[in-house]
């Protein structure tokens, strides 16, 4: 028992010091054939554990997620056919970005959610 009060108290303020808030900044519904794609990003820059757009059901349509770190300025992007795309940990402050490359591949509609994270 005081092995784990001894673990926990080390453990809790570390997680509290660097616990990090899901954000989700865009969420709806792709329909084949549907324009305009999606594009969507945060509206403000922060330091972000993560970037990641997730569908369901995954009709595997390429999806891209960005950083920038000035409103013109890419510094990571990552693309994939298959969900989650997701880009990991940034260092300064960055824009979370998610675009939807291809529309009508699909063969249903699918949800998406474009999350990251806020300090």
């Amino acid at each position: 028992m005081i092995f784990v009060a001894v673990v926990l108290f080390f453990v809790i303020p570390v997680m509290l010091a660097f616990g990090w808030t899901r954000s989700r900044y865009s969420q709806s519904t792709v329909y084949p054939g549907v324009l305009p794609r999606v594009t969507a990003w945060t509206s403000g820059f922060a330091s972000r554990q993560y970037n990641e757009v997730y569908r369901s059901p995954d009709d595997c349509e390429r999806w891209r997620v960005r950083y920038y770190d000035t409103p013109t300025h890419i510094t990571w992007q990552v693309e994939s056919d298959c969900s989650p795309t997701k880009q990991g940990l940034t260092t300064g402050p960055r824009r979370s970005y998610c675009e939807q490359v291809y529309t009508g591949t699909g063969q249903r509609p699918y949800a998406y959610n474009c999350d990251t994270t806020v300090p």
